[in-house]
């Protein structure tokens, strides 16, 4: 049940590929299009399996405390409002590369585990774990296999 719903989330979230950014949210809910204008989404303190919303267009999405099993994909997201990931729990992949932030991003308290596996963690091309631009994992010092995600500038 749990990954169906994600889906049907994620299918009305998904901007049509023929619909630029600029258009998305000057866009009106109909019948003909699958595509939800002017959402805002608040899955605070869920636990979420797989999430795939590459290409989704929200205007505010609040992923507080929510808890992240499997890879999570936010690839060429837009995010034209709020994004809080405060306090967010990330366990494996997660993908937020060409992702886009009107407003800032929150990753407060951000956590992420296992640190220590190497095919979740290797760079470059294939990269399972790639952040938003100037965020970077800051290892824990009493338990390196965990980490906290920080603004880049603080590191």
């Amino acid at each position: 049940m749990r990954q169906t719903a994600q889906q049907l989330l994620a299918d009305h979230l998904r901007r049509p590929p023929y619909m630029s950014y600029d258009e998305e949210q000057r866009t009106w809910a109909s019948r003909e299009v699958t595509f939800w204008p002017h959402i805002s989404l608040d899955l605070t303190g869920s636990t979420l399996v797989d999430l795939n919303l590459n290409d989704m267009s929200v205007v505010r999405a609040i992923f507080t405390r929510a808890c992240f099993l499997g890879d999570a994909c936010f690839s060429g997201a837009n995010f034209s409002g709020e994004a809080n990931f405060d306090a967010a729990t990330f366990f494996d992949g997660v993908k937020f590369d060409g992702a886009s932030f009107s407003d800032d991003a929150s990753f407060t308290g951000t956590r992420v585990l296992r640190l220590d596996d190497p095919d979740l963690n290797k760079g470059g091309k294939g990269a399972r774990r790639v952040w938003p631009e100037q965020w970077i994992i800051h290892p824990d010092a009493d338990d390196p296999r965990r980490g906290t995600l920080l603004p880049s500038a603080l590191e």
